[in-house]
């Protein structure tokens, strides 16, 4: 759960599908990241880590509004900032060799405009085909991260996924050769090419 915030989305995930074995929350905001641990103080399946994903180790500026701000994000643009300092990086590819997992079931990115930066440090674990379900949100602050949405659905594409507006209506699929229409708030799903998603 890269960009789990105050863990409602893994809280939720763990509530359906109980018998999920690993679960590790990625918040680089460290009231957060401490909120978490007490939150989940009793899921033994639930690890919390604190740092923010990206394509390399590193440490950035986080710009952060309040000790609790729930859309705290990096910045390429200044050295410094007024508020947050500074976090540490890491890549997913990192956290895979460190967990020594085989393979991720789901990824789930919610960055404030960075999950590009982060699928492209986890470049080795996607072309070797360890990660089958990907889920993001492109928002208006991949403007200000200076990130495409059809960089990264060319990127997954490219890689051997298949890439899926979550629509109201259901899944519905994206053509990686026209920019598809989406709303400001839209949430994407990328799945390893010859997997099945299950029926909603």
């Amino acid at each position: 759960d890269g960009g789990a915030n105050q863990g409602d989305w893994s809280a939720a995930l763990i509530q359906v599908r109980p018998e999920l074995r690993n679960i590790v929350l990625i918040e680089p905001n460290e009231q957060l990241s401490q909120a978490l641990q007490t939150r989940f103080q009793d899921e033994s399946k639930v690890t919390v880590k604190c740092f923010a994903l990206d394509y390399r180790r590193d440490k950035l500026p986080f710009v952060l509004r309040s000790e609790i701000d729930t859309h705290a994000h990096l910045n390429f643009s200044c050295p410094t900032t007024e508020n947050g300092g500074a976090v540490l990086t890491q890549t997913i590819d990192e956290l895979m060799k460190e967990l020594k997992w085989p393979s991720i079931d789901l990824l789930k990115l919610d960055l404030e405009g960075f999950d590009h930066y982060a699928l492209l440090g986890a470049r080795q674990t996607l072309a070797e085909g360890k990660i089958s379900l990907i889920q993001f949100e492109i928002t208006r602050a991949w403007e200000q991260s200076g990130c495409s949405p059809c960089a990264t659905f060319r990127f997954l594409d490219q890689l051997g996924f298949d890439l899926y507006y979550i629509h109201l209506e259901g899944l519905k699929k994206v053509k990686i050769s026209e920019t598809p229409h989406f709303s400001i708030y839209s949430n994407f799903c990328a799945c390893l090419r010859g997997r099945k998603l299950a029926p909603s």
